[in-house]
């Protein structure tokens, strides 16, 4: 957290309660949502329609190109695709047959569905 605030790569950060911090990303990065534990960056969420995974994959596309470019994942939290790399993975909510955001952090966390706090 400290290092990307002093590279102004996030706006102020607020306390949470439960000892969860959240921020927001720089508009370059499609100002993503950003929660903090013990100083340390543990979840990442876009809604921009401005940034891409490597595959290609951001808000809006369909349901059967995260399944595609993701062919590993599978069904979590109801509606959404969970796809693990070693020890993080992304996380597509889906509604209506399209992406409506995409998540990021720990496989810890994100198999789950929740937002790590």
């Amino acid at each position: 957290q400290a290092a990307l605030t002093t590279a102004r790569l996030v706006g102020p950060v607020t306390s949470g309660a439960t000892g969860c911090d959240s921020g927001t990303g720089v508009s370059k990065w499609g100002s993503p949502t950003l929660l903090f534990t013990k100083g340390k960056l543990q979840h990442v969420k876009i809604t921009s329609t401005s940034v891409a995974t490597p595959a290609g994959i951001k808000v809006g596309s369909s349901e059967a190109s995260v399944k595609d470019a993701y062919p590993k994942g599978s069904v979590a939290a109801g509606r959404a695709w969970y796809a693990p790399t070693g020890d993080f993975a992304l996380l597509f909510r889906l509604a209506g047959g399209k992406v409506t955001a995409v998540e990021a952090g720990p496989v810890s966390i994100m198999e789950t569905g929740a937002e790590g706090c």
